[in-house]
């Protein structure tokens, strides 16, 4: 099914972004994941959990950008792509809160505009999302 295009681009832009953003990365991996039904001769299958995020992976190691200090490693990432009218549904708002509550990272990534789309850095924001100052940095 074509996504119908909101503010001049859809969520596949904005998939595209992030997929464009974090190819190559060697502390970051994701993956691309889909949730939905189809009919395969005379079943009907079901893929993908309710709620889940457009992208799950692993962040290897997260060190502080003050310090340098390894605050995490092997950490759940999940990230949600959302067009600039889009909106988090009651499954996707559950299973962002089990994730932080796991203290795994949920980013939602939902640009304004495609201007805002194509001029901001994706891999800076993302990062901006994970690598966060510990503890000791925030305070001082």
């Amino acid at each position: 099914m074509m996504q119908r295009k909101r503010n001049g681009f859809n969520e596949k832009a904005v998939y595209d972004a992030v997929e464009h953003a974090l190819h190559g990365d060697t502390n970051i991996a994701v993956y691309r994941m889909n949730t939905g039904a189809a009919k395969v001769a005379d079943r009907f299958i079901r893929f993908g959990v309710p709620g889940q995020s457009d992208f799950t992976g692993i962040v290897k190691e997260i060190r502080c950008p003050i310090c340098n200090r390894l605050t995490g490693a092997g950490v759940r990432l999940e990230i949600e792509c959302k067009a600039p009218d889009g909106r988090l549904t009651e499954h996707q708002k559950t299973w962002i809160a089990k994730i932080k509550e796991m203290n795994g990272i949920a980013i939602v990534f939902k640009p304004k505009t495609v201007e805002e789309l194509f001029a901001m850095n994706v891999r800076k924001f993302i990062g901006n999302e994970i690598y966060k100052p510990c503890v000791k940095c925030d305070r001082s």
